[in-house]
């Protein structure tokens, strides 16, 4: 449970850290996790920043992580251990960039599959020692980032289609779309201070 407010604090440490890792505006950040916390921060984290975050389908199957990972362009992907009885996404990114089997933190990460791709951190991870976890993730001192940097016509999120006749397809939405969806769903729904709206859904999800 957080707060406006305390998301809002949140958000901001997360965009400190992105930029300590040197995330700048417009790069594409990947997120491939089951729906938690972590997810909702680093998206908001990206958005602050004024990167981009590319929401992996989590229930992708290995030839569609192939196929988008570089895609996408993404220097970071953050993916996590919390679903593991049901996807192992470290398994299968190791399936589908092999060179990641070898690969430790603090070492450079070079991929023919996906040249573009500097790091990736493994969350909610305990028995991880071998790819950077959350702790590696707020080693850096934070680094200065300018909010206002960002616009309503930037690209404040990535999303793949399902690929249901061909490769799944990106589609860039603006910050300035995304808040007026919001809005105009809030208005058609008569939404007050006082409701409460429950989404099931997958964050990755359209909705």
């Amino acid at each position: 449970r957080l707060s406006w407010a305390q998301l809002l604090a949140e958000g901001r440490r997360y965009a400190a850290q992105l930029a300590a890792l040197g995330v700048r505006r417009g790069d594409h950040v990947a997120i491939l996790m089951p729906n938690c916390l972590e997810y909702l921060l680093l998206y908001h984290g990206c958005a602050l920043l004024g990167a981009c975050p590319v929401h992996l389908n989590s229930r992708y199957k290995r030839e569609d992580l192939r196929y988008v990972i570089p895609d996408s362009d993404a220097t970071l992907l953050f993916t996590s251990s919390r679903q593991r009885e049901f996807f192992d996404y470290r398994q299968m990114l190791v399936d589908v960039l092999p060179g990641l089997a070898s690969w430790e933190k603090g070492t450079a990460l070079a991929l023919p599959e996906a040249p573009k791709l500097r790091q990736v951190f493994h969350f909610h991870a305990p028995d991880e020692t071998r790819w950077p976890t959350e702790a590696e993730f707020f080693a850096p001192a934070p680094a200065a980032w300018d909010a206002e940097a960002v616009t309503g016509e930037d690209i404040g999120l990535i999303m793949y289609t399902s690929g249901t006749t061909a490769n799944p397809k990106a589609c860039l939405l603006s910050h300035r779309a995304l808040e007026l969806a919001g809005q105009g769903l809030a208005k058609r729904w008569r939404m007050t201070a006082e409701d409460r709206f429950w989404d099931p859904l997958p964050l990755f999800h359209m909705s």
